[in-house]
């Protein structure tokens, strides 16, 4: 017998938690989305600018929104 603590990990189905089904079902959202409606939501999250520019606080070179 292994003597590592994730052993009990071993026979766990993550696909039954309620995060994964919650998970599943946002992802659904996501992918029936327009291409448009993807961007949209970037640009409301403040992941992108109004021009679909990357903002710096992800990494990008767009000034970040005002908070």
């Amino acid at each position: 017998m292994s003597e590592s603590p994730y052993d009990i990990f071993a026979n766990y189905d993550y696909r039954k938690t309620d995060e994964y089904k919650l998970h599943e079902r946002a992802m659904a959202r996501v992918r029936a989305m327009t291409r448009e409606e993807r961007r949209q939501t970037m640009i409301d999250a403040g992941i992108l600018s109004e021009d679909g520019e990357l903002v710096e606080r992800y990494g990008g070179t767009a000034p970040n929104p005002e908070d």
